[in-house]
């Protein structure tokens, strides 16, 4: 099993690119590529204590995000659906992290799902999967695989459905189960089978593909190493971050727009209390702000799917941890308070994101570093009530004005 160096070529050097999604059904290594959704600012926070500024700064700060998270906001429009014609699929795991590679070539793999550099840098950093090279005053990232033959081979049309944060709810519901945009604008698709991560399924990605596709045929990824004779490549809905699309497509996948139309009025807060990790210490002095102020506390890991998306659908403030429930923001209207706490060893802009792209407005309270870490993905939060209290009000305020 040699380890050997590859490269990163992007999907739109290599396919050929068709006016409408049907000519991809005919065109070998072909590209089409939807309009593109209006720009997203992503400014800073509405509402934070004057405490916090220096880390709200932080949390919106390109720079930052892209080093330490991978994530950019140059290249949030780049949507595609693709075909690839005879490619290899590599699952591989670097330090812990499962991910997917297609390799369009020997040393050739597919810049995918985000056709932009620090997206293809951010795996290597993160996940020690390669060497960097100096060379002059440039230090050049070198990727390294382990070069196999495929165990098998796929001779039938597949689609591929695959993604390394595929078990995560955020990831799953706001960029992996979204590729599925192209089944809609494709419904011929909809006749060859799916590749997903595994054999069983976890209870909101089967609810969420039974909601989609009914009884669409899935099938677990078939091996470590695996050539596909022909493989439909639909992108992320987005690029790096929530689109505004989503919002639609959420919309239409859970039916909510057959809801009473009347305007939404409740007031959530969001439980971490089943959660191994980024759980609030303080959570009923917590939850004792808010309870005054008319909010309902909530823990989404006891409710389906389309419960969740409910109960945001009718939300006029949401105050919630950081977390994975953040993706079911994509039901909540637009305009909605979203106030989100989390450590400042972590600042992950993902909720920020999302609140961008669904056009909510967006306070930030942070919560101290708790064991000295530079960073830490997993510590635990104790929320100061008064920074709290303040910033929900402010917020509230404002709607109400």
């Amino acid at each position: 099993m040699p380890i050997t160096p590859f490269r990163f070529l992007s999907i739109h050097t290599f396919c050929r690119q068709v006016a409408t999604p049907d000519e991809v059904l005919s065109t070998p290594n072909s590209i089409f590529r939807p309009p593109p959704d209006a720009p997203v600012a992503f400014t800073g926070p509405d509402f934070v204590d004057d405490a916090d500024r220096e880390h709200a700064d932080a949390l919106a700060s390109p720079d930052r995000n892209r080093d330490v998270f991978g994530v950019g906001f140059d290249a949030s429009q780049d949507h595609f659906l693709a075909r690839l014609d005879d490619v290899v699929v590599e699952r591989a795991t670097f330090a812990g992290n499962e991910c997917f590679r297609i390799f369009l070539d020997r040393g050739v793999a597919l810049s995918e799902p985000f056709n932009a550099h620090y997206k293809a840098d951010w795996p290597l950093v993160r996940t020690f999967d390669g060497i960097f090279v100096d060379y002059g005053d440039q230090r050049i990232p070198v990727y390294l695989h382990n070069a196999e033959e495929p165990e098998v081979t796929f001779h039938e049309p597949a689609v591929y459905m695959l993604d390394k944060g595929a078990s995560n709810y955020y990831h799953w519901m706001c960029e992996v189960l979204p590729r599925l945009w192209a089944q809609a604008a494709v419904p011929e698709l909809l006749r060859f089978p799916m590749i997903v991560n595994d054999r069983t399924l976890t209870p909101f990605q089967h609810e969420t593909l039974v909601s989609a596709l009914g009884s669409a045929e899935m099938i677990a990824f078939p091996g470590r190493c695996v050539r596909f004779k022909r493989l439909y490549v639909s992108s992320f809905l987005s690029s790096g971050e929530c689109a505004p699309r989503l919002r639609d497509w959420t919309a239409r996948l859970f039916q909510l727009d057959d809801r009473d139309p009347a305007p939404p009025a409740r007031r959530l807060y969001i439980s971490r209390g089943d959660a191994s990790r980024r759980r609030v210490v303080n959570e009923e002095e917590t939850w004792g702000v808010l309870e005054r102020l008319g909010f309902e506390r909530v823990v989404p890991g006891a409710l389906s799917v389309a419960e969740q998306m409910a109960l945001f659908a009718g939300a006029e403030a949401v105050v919630l941890p950081n977390g994975a429930a953040a993706a079911n923001l994509a039901a909540t209207p637009p305009g909605a308070l979203v106030v989100e706490f989390q450590p400042t060893v972590l600042l992950n802009p993902g909720v920020w994101t999302v609140a961008r792209a669904m056009d909510h407005r967006y306070g930030l309270v942070t919560t101290p570093d708790s064991n000295g870490r530079e960073r830490d993905y997993f510590v635990d939060m104790t929320v100061d009530p008064g920074k709290l209290l303040r910033v929900v009000e402010a917020g509230l305020a404002e709607r109400t004005a």
